[in-house]
């Protein structure tokens, strides 16, 4: 990655749905190796920022940049060859396959293997693809601690480990920014902290950037380096997690009295 340049930049975007404004003039940034959250109450426009990240939605205006480049009206998979991994509120895994065979449909779609074609021909470039997929996939899942869950049915795994195998997707696409869509929901205070651990393993070993999209309060304030608040489509506030905890509008608008709680348990992961 360049020295210099942001992995994500969003500039005075604004997203309407008929004539509902869904965001107003939104800017945010992930600096390089940045841990960023983005939290705010349900219906305060999260999911939207980041479906105009994404490319599921365009901006009526404003920008999107990604390592450098305007992507305000790329396709999402334009997006993702720019080394931009992400994972799902949804889970979005195969549940027939192992949690191995994932991994590598994820390592293989993201080398472009030659298709079905050159897999039932056995030619040799779908099998050197399939290799470097197996090799990266077995790499992922030593380091996430999931290698002994590789022959696991994926749709049989409990929640917290089913995080994980989304997660270990992301990264066999090898990003050098991920973007995490609600990554705690569903999971035990317990599997958030182990969550919350393997992110910050990601970016010491690996350099990626994310931007996490939480509702998770705790999850966020013992995460991230700098987070942005986000209340009917505008931005609230910004700061670091210390910042945030004390700023009398986000209280207000989302911690409300739980605020001292919500500071206590972050604070603890």
């Amino acid at each position: 990655m360049t020295d210099g340049v942001d992995p994500l930049r969003v500039e005075e975007v604004s997203v309407s749905f008929g004539g509902l404004r869904a965001l107003d003039d939104v800017s945010l940034r992930v600096p390089a190796g940045g841990i960023i959250g983005l939290i705010g109450p349900n219906g305060a426009g999260k999911t939207t920022l980041f479906n105009a990240v994404t490319g599921a939605v365009d901006p009526v205006r404003g920008a999107v940049w990604l390592f450098g480049q305007d992507v305000t009206r790329w396709a999402p998979h334009n997006r993702a060859r720019l080394g931009v991994g992400r994972t799902f509120q949804r889970l979005e895994l195969f549940g027939s396959l192992t949690v191995k065979e994932n991994l590598v449909v994820a390592a293989e779609s993201h080398a472009g293997r030659g298709g079905l074609l050159s897999d039932l021909l056995a030619l040799p470039a779908s099998i050197e693809t399939r290799a470097a997929a197996e090799e990266r996939a077995t790499a992922v899942l030593a380091e996430l601690g999931l290698d002994g869950h590789a022959d696991a049915v994926a749709g049989e795994l409990p929640t917290g480990l089913s995080r994980l195998v989304e997660l270990g997707r992301a990264l066999c696409t090898e990003p050098r920014l991920l973007l995490l869509d609600e990554p705690s929901s569903g999971l035990r205070a317990q599997e958030s902290r182990k969550l919350a651990d393997y992110l910050r393993d990601t970016r010491e070993r690996r350099g990626t950037s994310a931007l996490v999209v939480e509702h998770d309060m705790a999850f966020v304030l013992g995460l991230c380096d700098y987070v942005y608040v986000l209340d009917f489509g505008r931005l609230l506030a910004e700061g670091t997690p210390a910042e945030i905890r004390r700023d009398p509008a986000v209280q207000a608008a989302y911690l409300g009295e739980d605020t001292e709680t919500h500071a206590g348990s972050a604070a603890g992961g």
